[in-house]
């Protein structure tokens, strides 16, 4: 149970991201491992822009902390 990004499942579905998928009982969680800049030619700039900018308030947080953000 967590914040979700819209389209998750998209972003499962790009072609060279390893992505491990893990048993959280109730739910699966994944987790993104890169080695190396992914080359993902299925984003346009303005999704890396908004993926940039989610990374960098949202990237340190655990879920708890997110779900605490007001909604706006």
């Amino acid at each position: 149970m967590g914040a979700v990004p819209v389209g998750h499942d998209l972003i499962l579905d790009l072609k060279g991201v390893p992505c491990e998928e893990v048993d959280m009982g109730e739910t699966m969680a994944y987790h993104f491992i890169l080695e190396k800049k992914a080359d993902c030619p299925s984003l346009d700039a303005e999704d890396k822009t908004i993926l940039d900018m989610v990374i960098n308030k949202l990237g340190e947080m655990t879920k708890d902390e997110i779900n605490r953000l007001p909604i706006i």
